[in-house]
């Protein structure tokens, strides 16, 4: 921020005064924050939307309106014959301890997905289908019943996962989809054990209808959910990437950034595999569930990081969050033993945690606007996205989505892409500054040769000048001698001998410009390693406020490209004319040169000859000319390749020279 200095009569010191700027910073400051509202606004009501979308037309519990009556339904049948899919949530007939042989002792009604989940130990589901009376084709499709099953239908095994029986218990899980043939009263009988998981029997809610609407929605589901799966590995893959490329700087938010997208993808993963085949609880589930945990926390931490959080301050903020993971892993590891009280007890603290990480990210997020930390308005939609989506989770419990995955999951799936977006326009900037730095970094060396060459003739003359201003006497001697016995031939003759010296000893100036005088005696001497005829008037002030760098890109730039291009030019025909004068506050600058070819210009862009892509040169030039509102034109033809750039400019004394 710009100060103004106020002097007090009785102090001695210089007093900042910073009332004339405060104003226009606290302004810019409201509009900071007035734009970070806004876009927070626009973010979280774009994912609760989105979030409410997925509820309301992605979500087994209001995409089924069908219903059983103690453990009895009447499938529309209309429904079925349009290719419907329908959800059996409601009122399953449930034998609590009861095996598919024995449904002796008391049952009760239960939804799936409600609250009467059956508690460790066996279990029978049964509903009872009026299909109609005409026989037809139909599958049911079984999504992770834990921790095994059997399915018959009619009393016939069709279907079974791990091994339900007491004496022989195998936990094993996965999506099952079993296909039969029947007509009007069907029962379906399910078959359930549980000894290993924290929550046990029918879970997700099973798919009901004909054989190919079944078929078509588990291929719709194993699209998705590998897309999903690919951008989250993609995504993990490119962090990698990103953050070796980075190094050591911001390793704490490297290992958090690659973090969120490996669990991004292990829990899209786990989906995934699921459905691909069965697998044991232990401990394909527990890395399922922890990496919900570690995606909130690796969340929490990232947006710490973003707001410049210290280590310590850090720690306490994200220690909920690891307790929760730290809970998640032991909770679920050790399932079949962690009685029912501690169950619900990590249920709660997991519906606490979510809303307490919203807090916190979004109010890290509001600290990182605040302190003008990099990255803020992409914490702040991160924070408003993330925020959203663990948010939705509480208001929508019922939610078992069809196609795509659970609101947290897509949320860090979106988190990690914006941050993907955010690290690539780093990379891309980082990449910029690189070519930008290789650039001035070429221009210096040039400048640094071209000054190297006027050093080395200054010192040459220099070397001559005391030669000669030691000779000059004898010289004088020599002339008067001559002059005085009248011998005018003899002094011509002498003189035309001695002035050839003189002249070779003499530094070419140009100008009164130094910077420009350099570059044009460094070209003058490449011109005469190619054998070119060089010829150059460049009557230009030493005051132009055109900076001395900007003076010598121009020059530098035509002149090399113009050397460059007679090289290849036949002997005798190698021409560079360079003219150059300040007049009527517009320096106006003329380089020609002998050009046979026809040069490679693509939407008006002059291409390199001598690599790939545009000449960087021209484009330099180009630069600085419409920086100072000024106009370059290039042009070729009739042998001739020409260059012609007008920048308006001011000297100190307003002088001219023409």
């Amino acid at each position: 921020m710009k100060r103004t200095m106020k002097i007090t009569q009785n102090n001695k010191y210089t007093v900042p005064d910073i009332t004339a700027d405060a104003a226009p910073d606290r302004k810019s400051a409201r509009r900071r924050a007035a734009k970070a509202v806004v876009c927070f606004m626009i973010s979280a009501a774009i994912a609760f939307a989105a979030c409410g979308l997925l509820y309301k037309y992605d979500n087994k519990y209001t995409g089924s309106d069908a219903r059983a009556v103690n453990g009895v339904i009447f499938p529309d049948e209309s429904r079925l014959n349009a290719g419907s899919v329908i959800w059996l949530i409601y009122e399953w007939e449930f034998f609590p301890g009861a095996s598919a042989d024995d449904l002796s002792g008391y049952r009760v009604y239960a939804d799936i997905g409600g609250e009467d989940r059956m508690s460790h130990g066996n279990g029978v589901y049964r509903m009872t289908l009026m299909l109609p009376e005409h026989r037809e084709s139909y599958a049911i499709e079984l999504q992770e019943i834990f921790s095994a099953s059997r399915v018959y239908i009619n009393n016939e095994l069709k279907a079974q996962t791990g091994d339900p029986s007491p004496d022989r218990y195998k936990a094993r899980t996965g999506v099952k989809t079993v296909n039969f043939e029947a007509s009007g009263m069907t029962e379906i009988m399910i078959e359930t054990a549980d000894h290993s998981w924290i929550y046990s029997g029918m879970t997700y809610a099973p798919a009901f209808g004909r054989s190919d609407a079944v078929s078509a929605m588990h291929d719709r589901q194993l699209v998705i959910r590998t897309a999903l799966f690919i951008l989250a590995f993609a995504g993990s893959c490119l962090s990698v990437v990103f953050c070796a490329g980075a190094g050591r700087r911001n390793r704490s938010r490297n290992i958090s950034y690659i973090a969120v997208f490996a669990s991004v993808c292990a829990a899209s993963g786990c989906i995934l595999m699921h459905m691909l085949c069965e697998t044991a609880i232990q401990p394909w589930y527990t890395a399922e569930v922890a990496s919900y945990y570690t995606l909130m926390l690796f969340v929490a931490a990232l947006c710490c990081d973003f707001c410049g959080t210290g280590i310590q301050l850090k720690a306490v903020l994200t220690a909920p969050c690891v307790i929760g993971a730290a809970a998640a892993v032991i909770t679920c590891a050790a399932a079949s033993s962690v009685p029912e009280q501690a169950m619900m007890a990590f249920s709660c603290y997991s519906g606490a945690l979510k809303i307490y990480c919203a807090v916190l990210i979004t109010g890290t997020a509001v600290r990182s606007l605040y302190v003008k930390r990099e990255h803020a308005m992409a914490t702040i939609c991160i924070a408003a996205v993330f925020s959203a989506c663990l948010l939705s989770d509480r208001l929508h419990p019922l939610y078992e989505p069809v196609y795509t995955c659970w609101f947290e999951v897509l949320g860090g799936l979106f988190a990690a892409g914006l941050l993907a977006a955010a690290m690539w326009r780093d990379a891309v900037k980082a990449y910029r500054l690189k070519n930008v730095y290789e650039e001035t970094s070429f221009y210096m060396k040039q400048r640094f040769k071209m000054q190297k060459e006027q050093y080395r003739r200054l010192r040459e003359s220099v070397k001559v000048s005391r030669r000669v201003f030691h000779d000059m006497r004898h010289h004088v001697r020599t002339l008067r001698e001559m002059a005085e016995n009248g011998q005018l031939e003899s002094i011509k003759a002498y003189l035309d001998v001695y002035e050839p010296r003189l002249e070779a000893a003499r530094v070419p100036v140009w100008s009164e410009n130094q910077a420009a005088d350099a570059v044009i005696n460094y070209y003058e001497a490449a011109a005469q390693k190619v054998k070119a005829d060089y010829d150059a008037v460049f009557a230009v002030p030493p005051d132009i406020d055109i900076s001395d760098d900007e003076m010598c890109v121009i020059l530098g730039n035509l002149l090399e490209n113009a050397v460059n291009a007679v090289s290849k030019e036949p002997e005798g025909k190698r021409v560079i004319k360079l003219r150059g004068r300040f007049t009527d506050g517009r320096l106006l600058i003329l380089v020609e040169n002998s050009y046979t070819g026809t040069p490679d210009v693509r939407n008006g862009v002059y291409m390199s000859s001598s690599h790939e892509g545009p000449g960087i040169g021209i484009g330099s030039v180009r630069v600085i000319a419409h920086k100072y509102g000024g106009l370059s034109d290039f042009t070729s033809g009739d042998g001739v390749f020409r260059a012609e750039i007008m920048i308006p400019a001011h000297t100190v004394n307003n002088k001219n020279i023409s």
